[in-house]
């Protein structure tokens, strides 16, 4: 399953404990995928639009985090919100994890296979579902000087970098995990931020992050 450090909020882990068993390379996992890509594929061509499997993201959350009549709080709900930045970055890298064989699908005007995630491909796209969102859940936590979504405009400057980077240096990635040793002080960590800003442009924004 996906490993997680301790920077990980209680969001995340919650987020992941709904998909992560999707990722597995085992039969318990294989089981589970059978059952759930028909939920993602409600009309059975095999095919997973980005639309879809947005439902099939929220149909999943809802049914394991369903609303709380006494509070009226829809846990479900909210995480789906949460983590919907990077889905389509999960989206995207599953549908490119399978060679196109650039056959124009019946029925649609030009699009082929890796316009949507197919069945092959659907253990990747848990997989991604599960990184990107852990990758957002660290962005989230420096972008807007906390965890969640409030005051986040998912874009990093430096003054958010220095003052939020040590939240997120135990998430279990190998790029993060550098922080510990890079960074010793403001200048070693203004020159960690320079790397991450490809374009130099002082803004560090999702796509660079991830």
């Amino acid at each position: 399953g996906i490993i997680l450090g301790k920077s990980a909020t209680q969001d995340l882990l919650d987020f992941i404990d709904c998909f992560d068993v999707l990722a597995e390379r085992s039969s318990k996992g294989e089981a589970e995928r059978l059952a759930k890509f028909t939920l993602a594929d409600p009309n059975g061509n095999g095919l997973c639009s980005h639309a879809e499997l947005e439902s099939f993201i929220l149909n999943v959350l809802l049914t394991k985090y369903p609303r709380d009549i006494k509070t009226k709080t829809e846990k479900g709900r909210d995480l789906f919100s949460l983590y919907r930045p990077s889905y389509l970055r999960a989206f995207k890298d599953a549908a490119d994890w399978k060679k196109d064989d650039k056959v124009k699908i019946k029925g649609t005007k030009n699009a082929t296979q890796d316009d949507y995630v197919t069945k092959d491909e659907f253990r990747p796209y848990c997989t991604y579902l599960c990184i990107y969102a852990a990758m957002y859940d660290a962005f989230s936590k420096i972008d807007g000087g906390g965890a969640g979504r409030a005051g986040d405009d998912r874009r990093m400057d430096l003054n958010e970098w220095l003052a939020g980077y040590k939240t997120v240096a135990d998430y279990g990635f190998v790029a993060l995990d550098g922080l510990k040793e890079e960074i010793t002080g403001k200048k070693s960590a203004t020159a960690f931020f320079n790397k991450i800003d490809d374009n130099g442009g002082g803004i560090v924004l999702l796509d660079e992050w991830c």
